[in-house]
């Protein structure tokens, strides 16, 4: 994670795994306030794939696995506020806590906590 010229911003790389994984704990959070739940839904309009994406990347999902192409692996670079961070390093330290990591958001945990 690299500081924006904003200093309140964080620019990260995310492959498509990595997307998938932080849309994964976004959709953990089941109570909180209003910022909390508009926040969220901000980030994962931003981080979710649009239909260009899910074209170019063959993205498919059959039963509970998700695929795509190569071109899926090329990190995309995302500003995220401090807030956003601060969500997503939540629910990792919380998930880890728990000992309820899994491999899916390993590499996220080590970008982010």
């Amino acid at each position: 994670m690299k500081p924006n010229k904003k200093s309140t911003e964080k620019i990260v790389k995310l492959s498509c795994m990595e997307r998938i994984a932080v849309l994964d704990l976004l959709q953990m959070y089941k109570e909180g306030n209003y910022i909390t739940f508009k926040t969220l839904k901000e980030l994962g309009l931003r981080i979710g794939f649009t239909s260009d994406e899910i074209t170019r990347f063959n993205l498919q999902q059959t039963g509970g696995a998700t695929t795509w192409n190569e071109l899926g692996n090329i990190p995309k670079e995302f500003p995220l506020n401090e807030m956003e961070v601060k969500l997503i390093r939540d629910q990792l330290l919380a998930l880890d806590g728990a000992s309820r990591l899994t491999q899916l958001h390993t590499s996220v945990y080590e970008m982010f906590v």
